[in-house]
Parts: C-alpha cells; structure tokens; sequence
C-alpha cells in the first residue's frame, strides 16, 4: 500500500578485532535502535520506500580499546532505503542500503531471488558493511519471504571477507519482520 509507512529496527552482534594498540584482540559488542518514518511508492510491480530519522548505537569493547572510533554512545540521523521488484510471481530483486551519521556507518545489499514452492524465495546476495575505517564484503545464499502468520522471516549465510584486518570466514544474517 503506498503512502506514510515507518521502519522500527532493533539491532545487535557480537565482534572481534585485533587491536594494533593494545596487542589484544578485542571483544565487542555493538546495539542500535532506529526509528524511522518513511514514505513508500509502489508501481510496476516495484516498492520503493525511503526512511529518514534518529538513531542510537551504543559499542562495548573488552578490553577497552582507546585507539578504537567506535565506543560507547552514540545519536545520530540515518536514512535507509529499500527496493522491492517483482517483475513476474516466481522471481525477486530486493535492493536495500543505508547510511548512518554515525561514524558513516552504511551498508548496501543486493539479493536475486526464486519461488521454488510458491511460498519464499530463494537465491544469491552481496553485502557491504562500513563504517568510516573498516569494511566487510559477504557474498552468500538468502531465502526471503519465508512467513509464519504475520511473522516474515529472511535469512542469509555464505562468505564474510574484511579487507581491514585481512579475514575471511562464515557469516549468517537473520531477519525477522512484522507489519502491524
């Protein structure tokens, strides 16, 4: 349906780093909070929805790593957008990204998607996650539009790679979304 619409995310993760200053690897934990009115425009089997608003992110490091730009509180502004395209029922294109004031924290997603059973898609997607000195690329599989009553669940796991400290490894993404 388009017109006003509003994006609540709650968000969370566990990291770890080598720390040049420390000697250490550090231990840390990032938490954020967005609320973000928005507007969404459907046409052509497209849903385009843009979102602006505050944010809040708070990062805990063990130990304490002084040398690090991101720990502690922070507020700021983000402004996200995702794209839905639909070109025919058994086929998706979902783009999505956004932008933080914080740290210009961003991120910028690209999935491809099949319906296999007429129920969720399934398919490829790329990642990127930044901030302002530090970047991760992921490229994996993705299963999208997986529901449970009002309950929609994606999820996405395959190849994390830091070009900051030089590590490769697993990853795994989990969604959940809900319309009320």
């Amino acid at each position: 349906m388009p017109g006003f619409t509003f994006k609540l995310l709650l968000a969370g993760g566990l990291y770890a780093y080598p720390s040049s200053d420390l000697g250490v690897n550090v231990q840390g934990t990032a938490l954020s909070v967005s609320a973000l009115p928005g507007w969404r425009i459907v046409r052509d089997g497209m849903t385009v929805d843009v979102f602006a608003g505050p944010v809040g992110q708070n990062f805990r490091l063990s130990p304490n790593d002084p040398g690090s730009t991101l720990h502690g509180s922070y507020a700021g502004g983000q402004f996200a957008v995702d794209i839905w395209y639909q070109p025919d029922a058994e086929t998706v294109i979902a783009l999505d990204g956004s932008i933080s004031s914080i740290s210009y924290i961003g991120s910028a997603r690209a999935a491809f998607g099949w319906r296999p059973t007429g129920s969720f898609f399934i398919g490829p997607e790329s990642q990127a996650i930044w901030c302002s000195d530090y970047l991760q690329l992921r490229f994996g599989a993705q299963v999208t539009a997986f529901r449970v009553d009002n309950l929609e669940v994606s999820a996405g796991a395959g190849l994390a790679i830091e070009s900051t400290f030089g590590r490769v490894g697993p990853y795994l993404r989990l969604n959940f979304d809900t319309r009320l």
